[in-house]
Formats: structure tokens, C-alpha cells, sequence
């Protein structure tokens, strides 16, 4: 495949990329990079990809999984150990320190519910 049927190909697929990219990452910097490294990952195999039979699926996947696996990199590392704990002042009125514990619980509870992200942050 040469310069222009690889341009007549997969060039008007090129703002529908970018949109998509945009709604994964968010920011327009880093989708117009998402699309021009499905771009030259497309031009690197260009010779393999006579056989795709729908070019316009294969470019979406292929943004998609540029934008995954770049979330996935910038997610920092869960390193297995349990949260930091609460350490509470003492006090010698155990109806208070029973109060403290029942906060403390509804609070990890509640914790518990959030979706991962916002239960690392």
C-alpha cells in the first residue's frame, strides 16, 4: 500500500479517532497523540491490512486499546497493603470510645461502597 490509498483509506476516519480518544482521555492533547500513534502503528502494518475486512472497526479498536493501555499505565500501582489506620485519641469514657468505633466503622463501610479509584484517593 502506498502513501495515497493509505491516505484515501484511513485518513476520513481521522476525527471519529480523535473523538473517541478524547472521550477516554479526556484531554485534547493527549488524544491528538492517541490518534497519531494509531496512525503510525495503521502505517507500520499497512501491507497487513488488506485483509481487514471493516477498516473503520479495526481503526476504532485499535484507538481504544492505545487509550487503555495508557490509563492503565498512568494508574498508580496498588502495592497489596491495607490503608493506613485511623488512629483515634484515647479517652478513658468508654460511651465515647464505643461512639468512635461505630464512626470509624460507617466510615470504612461507606468507603467500601466507592468505586476503586476514589477509594485509593
Amino acid at each position: 500500500m502506498d502513501t495515497a490509498e493509505f491516505k484515501q483509506q484511513f485518513l476520513p476516519y481521522h476525527r471519529k479517532l480523535y473523538r473517541v480518544a478524547f472521550r477516554l482521555t479526556g484531554n485534547p492533547q493527549d488524544a491528538e497523540d492517541m490518534v497519531q500513534e494509531a496512525y503510525l502503528k495503521l502505517w507500520n502494518k499497512r501491507d497487513e491490512l488488506a485483509d481487514v475486512l471493516n477498516t473503520e472497526a479495526y481503526c476504532v479498536t485499535l484507538i481504544k486499546n492505545l487509550c487503555y493501555d495508557v490509563l492503565r499505565r498512568s494508574q498508580p500501582d496498588e502495592d497489596g497493603r491495607p490503608p493506613e489506620e485511623l488512629n483515634l485519641p484515647t479517652d478513658t469514657n468508654i460511651a465515647r470510645e464505643v461512639e468512635q468505633r461505630d464512626e470509624v466503622n460507617q466510615v470504612r463501610r461507606l468507603i467500601g461502597r466507592l468505586p476503586e479509584q476514589q477509594k485509593r484517593v
